[in-house]
């Protein structure tokens, strides 16, 4: 029975326990009987970041970041065998919940460092283990399976299939222990897949390990499912045919269309497999539309046989099943993948765990063809393999009484859509163990999930949450769970959720420093930077920016201050502020103006975000007496004077707004500083101090100047409850009145953090839409430490400017670097891309600015390809004087050759799919996209890049879908074309000190984006010309 309504309540945590020892080399050794312990090892790891997409390891997909542990490295041997296995004890620094948990592994991998975070991250002790071979390739056993030709390296084998998992436990325990002064309280066992085969393992054979297990998907009968994995790649070799995927796509639908019903709901579900008896012939000869293409087709007999025999398993020629199929509405692709070529031509693709388990366990040559396997030989083939592994691999054994005896609990949860594990295996255990022991839910509970895939990926429905508070409730508790709770991206008719808005994500910096305000001499002497904006919305939009940042569009200083000489946060460009007949617009237009480009750009779905200027006022509309100390420039916590009275221009009245909006006046007791003297005139930089208000600087702010709470003008005391009350009603006022999808947030480094939290998790709400409001901050400080940190106070709301990847480019475009291999080392990018907003230029960094870093015309084309096209690569941002040209001392023209657009284009078209990186040469690097069937028909990307004088070429695998293609040079600066050859690849060139981006010439919109440009804009640059303009 499976449930996805209902929600177990939290266990109160252990308190936590302090360290009994210090996080070092110093801790004992653990005694591992059997074993050897040759090492130990232990070291503070701080701010670790991951981000886990996806279910994992029965952990919901989540970002983390700010993780502090003791990782603690323990390698040992068996004595005799030659082994060495690697294990590591991640050990939360404070917050421990008193429990330790072993962590399972996927595939061929016993374990995986990265998957302990999400368990430190909740309080756990946990620990894994490599089981002595590497883990970087979970499909294939290759590179461990074989001591040589015809020798199976048993040793590792038994690390691999028991042995390990029982010595992680007994040293992790230990180690534990030895960190905290006390044992832990109880031990848990969590696993999907290999890892919830390696959970029934430790049921069976080493039953006092675990107080309690999640054994997930388990691979257990590994001797026989694992060959009959691949027996859909033999079908289809065997019956010389290989339908496409979108035709395979196509028998599932028709499945769940035919089977839905069954279970008594309509939710777009195969419930009750069991009772569909839909058969694929049905089908043949009737259209189906392919989504690849969005072609006709139509259904054909061979594809109804080899679905019919996939759906049945391996079976001999006299009916005898050695084993089960995978069941009707389950994903085709991971154990029937087949390719598609340009000739239409479709080939099938080995699974490989599979088959590495026939080429390296059974014929025991790693280079052994499988595909030549025959419908006579496969019987035998998994005849073999039950009788050479099943000992050592099978975990079969139905047998729990030592378990059960044990007083532990097991939680095995099994999608019915299992796109690797054939669901009926799990069912046939269950019933063994049911057939030995009539109470067996006394300790162990099998769930089937309805339209879930393996470890909850590939299917449509509700995944399992968090199945280890249910096991804990049941261990610590006593109350047995009933259900299992669940939630789904899918909607109840199983189509999809709307796509994420991260997904290519980008960001348009929608002005430049030294843009002048509109006048008589502009192509449109009325427009305001608010109708130029709305003008080249169509094409921002047809590019794919999905976010605008506009300049502060608040009233400063002047009708010619960009903004951030702020005066008042409420009046947007409405009132004559000073009452003094001065314009009521600000630089950037009228607030009519404003309004009316934020509908527009919520009616193309761009969200629009505000550039926020929190730290300070200007242009105050009076002075009067206060109280300061006069402090030291270069270290603000030095006081050069005793408390005195001063006269400060610090009253903010705002006559022409009157209490419109808000009621709110400021006083200098709403400030923390200021830097003028008015009674002395002197200038300086003066703490405001005095009754009724905070007589300090904010702590939580940089230490530069040991302390940079004050930046300029009159700065604000955001401690105030009346300062923060008034900011905090004008952000859900202005959200809401421009329907805005996010703040770009001055000057971070010079308030208050804990008032930047608060205040983003106020406006931290759902927009119109029902996207998260986007926040990005800048903290100007190239350390990421540093900016991982502000992160982490802001409790993952906040995005950060990448400000070392700018510096980086700056000192690559100047010569200062040149190891192109190490261009992303160092960046925030590299260490948490999820929370980095990469740019290559922007006002700050323009020439003649204070924080000017300007990057050479010549690099500027390869630092916008690498923020742009990677994978993982961040929130890029694009600047408007990239894109324009800017104005100013030191004006430039449009960069990239004016093909900017182009590279933006590339992303959100071409730039999807699995990357392969070619980060090889000191002076030309190069990656591929391999693109995704939903995105342009498949197309891909190859980019290759150099700075060197002398052209050069790269060599790349771009996809075998891509086979005979000719692609070409999206920017147009390589004239030739590059032929895709019969293994996938291509060798594409690129000149001197400059990038290629090729995609198929034939690749939906190529011809259309390889001639668009951005309209040139008037004489002033506020205004687009409209003769270029779109109706």
């Amino acid at each position: 029975m499976f449930c996805p309504w209902i929600i177990f309540g939290a266990i109160p945590w252990v308190n936590a326990l302090p360290s009994a020892a210090p996080c070092a080399n110093s801790l004992p050794k653990p005694n591992v009987p059997g074993a050897i312990v040759t090492s130990l090892t232990a070291s503070v790891v701080d701010n670790y970041a991951i981000n886990i997409t996806g279910e994992s390891n029965n952990w919901p997909g989540q970002n983390i970041t700010g993780l502090s542990f003791c990782q603690v490295n323990v390698s040992l041997t068996h004595p005799g065998t030659g082994d060495h296995v690697n294990n590591q004890v991640w050990l939360p620094l404070t917050g421990w919940n008193g429990i330790f948990l072993g962590v399972g592994g996927g595939g061929y991998v016993a374990g995986s460092w990265s998957s302990l975070a999400p368990a430190v991250e909740r309080g756990y002790a946990a620990v894994s283990t490599d089981a002595g071979h590497a883990q970087n390739n979970s499909g294939d056993a290759t590179s461990w399976a074989l001591i040589s030709q015809g020798d199976v390296n048993q040793n590792l084998l038994l690390d691999f299939a028991s042995r390990s998992v029982h010595d992680m436990t007994v040293l992790g325990k230990a180690v534990t222990a030895s960190f905290y002064g006390s044992a832990p309280k109880y031990a848990y066992w969590q696993g999907c897949s290999t890892g919830g085969r390696q959970g029934l393992m430790e049921a069976q054979m080493y039953p006092d390990d675990y107080d309690g297990i999640v054994a997930s998907a388990p691979a257990i009968n590994w001797n026989d499912f694992t060959p009959a994995q691949q027996w859909p790649y033999t079908v289809m070799n065997n019956e010389h045919y290989s339908p496409p995927q979108c035709e395979f796509d196509a028998v599932n639908a028709a499945a769940v269309a035919a089977c839905d019903h069954l279970d008594g709901l309509q939710d777009g579900i195969i419930g009750a497999p069991g009772l569909c008896k839909f058969d694929p012939s049905e089908l043949v000869g009737k259209n189906y539309t392919c989504h690849t293409d969005g072609s006709t087709r139509r259904f054909s007999s061979q594809t109804a046989t080899v679905v019919k025999k996939i759906w049945q398993g391996p079976t001999a020629a006299n009916g005898t099943a050695f084993w089960y199929g995978i069941l009707p509405g389950t994903n085709f692709s991971s154990l029937a993948p087949t390719e598609t070529f340009t000739n239409g031509s479709t080939v099938a693709e080995p699974f490989g765990i599979s088959d590495s388990w026939f080429r390296d366990f059974l014929f025991k040559d790693a280079n052994y063809n499988t595909s030549n396997i025959t419908y006579a030989e496969f019987p035998s083939l998994i005849h073999q393999s039950h009788v050479e592994y099943d000992a050592v691999m099978g975990t079969m054994d139905a047998n729990l009484s030592a378990f059960k005896a044990s007083g532990a609990k097991m939680i095995t949860w099994q999608g019915l859509a299992d796109n690797l594990i054939m669901p009926n295996g799990t069912i046939e255990y269950f019933e063994r163990v049911k057939a030995l022991d009539s109470n067996v839910t006394d300790f162990y509970r099998v769930f089937f999930a309805p339209g879930v895939g393996h470890c909850g990926g590939g299917g449509t429905g509700p995944i399992p949450d968090d199945t280890l508070m249910a096991l804990r409730k049941w261990v610590e508790n006593g109350t047995a769970p009933q259900v299992l709770p669940g939630s789904s991206g899918f909607r109840v008719n199983g189509t999809p959720k709307d796509p994420k808005p991260e997904d290519n994500r980008t960001l348009f910096q929608a002005f430049e420093w030294y843009l002048p305000p509109s006048s008589s001499d502009s192509a449109l002497p009325n427009a305001s930077h608010y109708d130029t904006l709305t003008a080249l919305l169509p094409h921002l939009s047809a590019l794919g920016i999905s976010h605008i940042w506009i300049p502060p569009g608040c009233k400063a200083t002047s009708v010619h201050d960009n903004g951030y000489g702020i005066y008042d946060l409420w009046d947007l460009g409405e009132f004559d502020a000073k009452k003094n007949g001065k314009p009521s617009r600000t630089k950037w237009g009228h607030k009519e103006e404003l309004e009316a480009f934020c509908a527009k750009a919520k009616d193309m779905g761009i969200d629009v975000l505000w550039d926020a200027v929190l730290n300070h006022k200007a242009s105050p509309d009076g002075k009067e007496v206060s109280w300061g100390v006069k402090v030291d420039s270069h270290d603000r916590t030095k006081a050069l004077t005793k408390p005195y009275e001063l006269e400060t221009w610090t009253k903010f009245t705002f006559p022409g707004r009157g209490t419109k909006y808000s009621d709110m006046k400021y006083n200098w007791k709403h400030f923390s500083g200021v830097d003028y003297d008015s009674r002395t005139k002197d200038h300086g930089i003066f703490k405001l101090v005095g009754e009724g208000k905070r007589s300090d600087w904010a702590h939580d702010v940089s230490k530069e100047l040991g302390n940079y709470d004050y930046l300029m003008f009159a700065d604000l005391d955001h401690s105030h409850a009346a300062v923060q009350e008034d900011i905090f009603n004008w952000g859900t006022w202005i959200t809401s009145l421009l329907n805005l999808g996010g703040f770009r947030l001055d000057a971070i480094k010079h308030y208050s953090l804990s008032f930047l939290a608060d205040f983003l998790a106020h406006l931290d709400t759902k927009s119109l839409r029902g996207k998260k409001l986007f926040f990005v901050g800048e903290y100007w400080d190239s350390d990421v430490d540093t900016l991982s940190s502000v992160i982490r106070r802001c409790h993952g709301r906040l995005n950060l400017f990448d400000v070392q990847l700018v510096y980086t480019f700056s000192d690559f475009s100047k010569g200062r670097k040149h190891d192109l291999r190490t261009i992303l080392d160092g960046t925030l990018v590299q260490k948490d891309h999820t929370h980095a907003v990469t740019f290559v230029a922007n006002h700050d960094t323009q020439e003649t600015q204070s924080l000017a870093a300007p990057v050479e015309e010549w690099f500027v084309p390869l630092a916008y390809a690498l923020i742009l096209l990677r994978h993982n690569g961040g929130t890029p941002c694009v600047f408007w004087g990239d894109v324009f040209g800017n104005h100013g001392p030191r004006p430039r023209l449009p960069s990239c050759g004016g093909k900017l657009a182009r590279l933006v284009a590339a992303r959100k078209l071409y730039a999807h799919g699995p990357q392969r990186d070619y980060l090889d040469l000191e002076d030309c690097i190069g990656w591929t996209r391999l693109g995704h069937k939903s995105r342009a028909n498949g197309a891909g990307l190859a980019v290759v890049m150099t700075n060197s004088w002398d052209r050069r070429s790269k060599r790349m695998f771009v996809g075998h879908r891509h086979i005979g293609e000719r692609w070409r040079d999206i920017l147009g600066w390589e004239d030739r074309e590059v032929v895709i050859d019969s293994k996938g690849f291509g060798t594409f060139p690129v000149g001197h000190r400059s990038v290629g981006v090729w995609t198929h010439d034939k690749a939906p919109d190529f011809d259309r984006i390889t001639r668009f440009t951005f309209p040139r804009l008037g004489h002033s640059a506020a205004a687009p010309d409209p003769r270029v303009l779109p109706a």
